[in-house]
């Protein structure tokens, strides 16, 4: 009995090692980190390091569409830290209080962190099980709404620096990095033409029929039916 008993416990603390999360782990991150991109989006981007890139390949999570963001808490959900005026305490888990958003960067302007050093937290007991953290990110459409929005903290911008002498560089851009992205353009990509198999015939040729040696355009003599010798009767 006490043996079952520990399996299961065991069994039970390896399930929420492997799911730390709950279920609520970025899904932009997880199932959209190798989604297959099928439009290249450029735009330039500066940081709060004072660097200006030209880039394309931009994604969010190596996501381009249905970026899942949250809506900012009313004051009647957060509180600010006593201890720490940069971080802002949510009461209540956003999974469930605040709605979401899908966004899709061939929709969008321009992207803004206005706050890098603002941090929103949720923890359901202070000290311990999972901690969420979350940046404020405004988000402006082709349209000219503009929205803000809380975005994971580990949320990341993937995209290729343009240069003229190495080639196109692969950047990795922490979210509190970004000072503004501005979307100037896409391209739809070009799907690779698949290389047409040779299949190798299995019915045998016909054969002509053979040329007389003599005249070409005549058809080779058919063979004469050997005669058979008749059989005596027995006398």
């Amino acid at each position: 009995m006490i043996t079952q008993r520990t399996y299961a416990l065991a069994l039970l603390s390896a399930l929420f090692l492997i799911n730390g999360d709950w279920g609520n782990k970025d899904v932009s991150e997880e199932k959209g980190r190798w989604q297959r991109q099928p439009v290249n989006i450029t735009g330039q981007l500066v940081t709060f390091n004072g660097d200006t890139y030209t880039v394309d390949n931009i994604s969010l999570n190596r996501q381009i569409k249905q970026i899942k963001l949250f809506a900012l808490p009313s004051k009647t959900l957060f509180s600010v830290s006593n201890d720490k005026p940069s971080l802002r305490i949510i009461s209540k888990e956003p999974s469930k209080y605040l709605d979401t958003t899908d966004i899709d960067l061939v929709e969008v302007k321009k992207l803004e962190v206005p706050f890098p050093d603002i941090t929103w937290v949720y923890e359901e007991e202070p000290g311990k099980g999972r901690k969420l953290e979350f940046m404020q990110i405004d988000v402006t459409l082709t349209d000219g709404t503009k929205s803000g929005y809380l975005a994971s903290s580990r949320m990341m911008l993937y995209c290729d620096r343009e240069t003229y002498a190495a080639g196109p560089q692969e950047k990795d851009v922490p979210l509190a990095a970004i000072k503004e992205l501005t979307i100037t353009g896409f391209t739809k990509k070009e799907e690779p033409k698949a290389t047409p198999i040779k299949q190798e015939s299995t019915t045998k040729p016909v054969q002509s029929a053979e040329k007389c040696p003599i005249c070409p355009s005549c058809e080779a003599p058919k063979a004469e039916a050997t005669p058979m010798t008749p059989v005596a009767a027995a006398a």
